[in-house]
């Protein structure tokens, strides 16, 4: 990684000593605790090309390995009417993956021995929660984690969902009870499926929402801010919300659907079941809640899983005849990349696309986020083409490259720099003092 170009100057006493220590600090703070790889005009060229197919106009690409970030690019347009880029910095709706905050809530709160996976949801909400077709048959936290608890998605939803750049006015407990209660003021017969609880995978985003509330009730705590407390702000992750409110709008992209030959903005949007997809984010900063799932549930010593939670999350939890490789709201795919099992979640949403895999045998990962959705098969297939690329450019970088041990063991690598940067200074102030103060030699 470049450190810049040092500018030549007048030499006096100690420069000569100085100059090589300095560039020597310089290149250990830019590089310690993100050992990027060289630069990849090849790569670059690759990706830039899939995205004009898959006619997404911004991506934020970024490889995980070995506890620390390897890789990280952007490309193409933020916001394209006002000409800002795309950076990893730039705040975007991840969707979908939004759900693997609402799967490390839940295991938190049964590692603390306040809910478990097999509790009636209803126990935990304090009102009943049932498929009205099966009073009898409870819906499990489990149940709902894995997609099987019979909870459906309707218009109900979309028809709530704000558009004008602001949060839900909708509290979630409220949302739930209106749209899970026989008599609530969203409920329809369709909210829940035929199928008896338990039996059938139905992808559910409103199931996801129900299941946040049960954490929302069990603990007394609003779900974002629990989130904020017990994940985002642990691993150090400061532009991280499920809310605009806790954000600056003016560092968030815009999402884009293209239609008739051209993108159109889509707005900023939330809606009411706001923990199954509204996590706003940047690629380099939900990078470290990757790594944390990468480091046995700890990223920087900060631990936010115990590995045994871990391993229950990211492990097939249903029979494969049901739902193959479903973990808790998280899936397992051996697929997407050849010759090689991948686990995490994708999302979707208008103008917005977005993927997290983690290769846990080889301790690497892949994120990619997009302000834009394909809008066709082809379009779709030219995006996914991706993934596995990033992962060959994973394997590609070799331990020299990403050399950093797993943060979760040792000192954070911020105070070691730290350590190595006053103990440097003080070397040079001091050679830098003895050799002025050297007397001259002695004219005869």
């Amino acid at each position: 990684m470049s450190v810049g170009t040092w500018q030549q100057g007048e030499r006096r006493s100690g420069r000569r000593l100085c100059l090589p220590v300095l560039v020597a600090l310089a290149w250990f703070v830019v590089t310690v605790g993100t050992a990027q790889a060289s630069p990849d005009p090849g790569l670059d060229a690759y990706l830039e090309s899939q995205m004009e197919k898959a006619r997404v106009p911004g991506l934020q690409a970024v490889i995980v390995k070995h506890g620390q970030i390897v890789w990280s690019s952007a490309y193409g347009w933020a916001h394209i009417a006002d000409g800002v880029p795309m950076t990893n910095d730039t705040m975007i709706n991840i969707a979908s993956i939004s759900k693997t905050a609402v799967g490390v809530s839940l295991m938190q709160q049964v590692e603390r021995g306040n809910l478990a996976l097999s509790d009636d949801v209803s126990s935990a909400l304090g009102w009943t929660a049932r498929n009205a077709r099966f009073p009898d048959t409870p819906v499990t936290l489990k149940m709902l984690a894995t997609h099987t608890s019979s909870a459906n998605d309707t218009d109900a939803v979309w028809d709530l969902g704000v558009f004008d750049r602001g949060d839900s006015p909708i509290p979630l407990d409220t949302f739930c009870r209106g749209y899970f209660i026989r008599t609530g003021a969203y409920w329809d017969r369709s909210n829940w499926t035929k199928r008896e609880p338990g039996t059938r995978f139905t992808y559910s985003n409103t199931g996801a929402a129900l299941c946040a509330d049960a954490i929302e009730q069990s603990t007394g705590r609003d779900f974002n801010e629990y989130c904020q407390a017990e994940i985002f702000t642990k691993l150090g992750m400061v532009d991280t919300s499920f809310r605009y409110a806790d954000l600056d709008l003016e560092r968030m992209a815009m999402p884009y659907c293209y239609k008739r030959g051209e993108y159109q903005a889509q707005g900023h949007h939330a809606y009411p079941e706001y923990p199954s997809g509204s996590v706003h984010t940047t690629a380099n900063q939900w990078a470290k809640f990757a790594l944390a799932l990468l480091g046995d549930g700890a990223y920087r010593q900060q631990r936010i899983l115990e590995t045994g939670s871990l391993v229950e999350m990211l492990s097939p939890q249903i029979p494969a005849g049901v739902e193959p490789g479903c973990g808790l709201f998280a899936f397992g795919d051996d697929e997407l990349v050849p010759g090689r099992t991948v686990w995490g979640h994708d999302g979707g949403d208008y103008g917005i696309f977005s993927e997290m895999w983690l290769d846990l045998e080889r301790d690497e990962g892949v994120i990619m986020f997009a302000n834009g959705e394909p809008p066709s098969e082809r379009a779709e297939d030219a995006w996914l083409a991706m993934i596995p690329r990033l992962f060959e450019k994973a394997d590609s970088i070799v331990a020299g490259q990403a050399s950093a041990a797993k943060s979760a063991a040792g000192p954070t690598t911020g105070i070691i720099a730290a350590v190595v940067v006053v103990v440097a200074v003080v070397i040079v102030i001091v050679v830098v003092l003895v050799r002025r103060a050297r007397p001259g030699p002695v004219e005869e």
